[in-house]
């Protein structure tokens, strides 16, 4: 990422988002936090919250892991990811549950009413089904970042 070449295309590539890549935000993010490059990820931040409510649910997860992953820890841009995580819990699948909750653990984004929903969504996928439908790493994953979450829960 320190490469003059990359840091041109990235720039360019941030500043054409809203025109090449508003509805594949999601994208940008998730692929920039593979990169860990966390400025690209600051410059995306308008655009992503400006869509997050009308990102379906592996899209918001695929913006929180981007988020947790270069540690951008934006109140505006977890606030938006917080209310579409609120409302759209029951609709995530089990791994995207699991990124989100990664994501928000990543930063410490503890709040209450994201940390309810996603447990209450978790626990609806979990119950009356077989723990081998569910991948042991998403489960690890999920467990994990709960945990950090939520301490003193038992």
């Amino acid at each position: 990422t320190s490469m003059p070449q990359f840091q041109r295309y990235s720039q360019r590539l941030v500043q054409e988002a809203d025109q090449h890549f508003e509805d594949g935000v999601h994208l940008l993010m998730h692929r920039y936090g593979v990169l860990g490059y966390a400025p690209a990820v600051w410059k995306l931040l308008p655009l992503m919250v400006a869509r997050v409510p009308l990102m379906a649910p592996k899209q918001i997860s695929l913006c929180a892991w981007g988020l947790g992953r270069t540690l951008v820890n934006d109140d505006e841009a977890w606030t938006a990811l917080g209310n579409a995580i609120r409302t759209q819990a029951a609709d995530f699948a089990f791994a995207d549950l699991a990124m989100a909750a990664w994501g928000l653990a990543a930063v410490d984004r503890v709040s209450p009413p994201e940390i309810v929903a996603l447990k209450q969504a978790v626990r609806n996928k979990l119950m009356g089904q077989s723990v081998d439908d569910v991948s042991s790493h998403n489960l690890c994953i999920l467990l994990k970042a709960i945990g950090k979450l939520t301490p003193e829960d038992r």
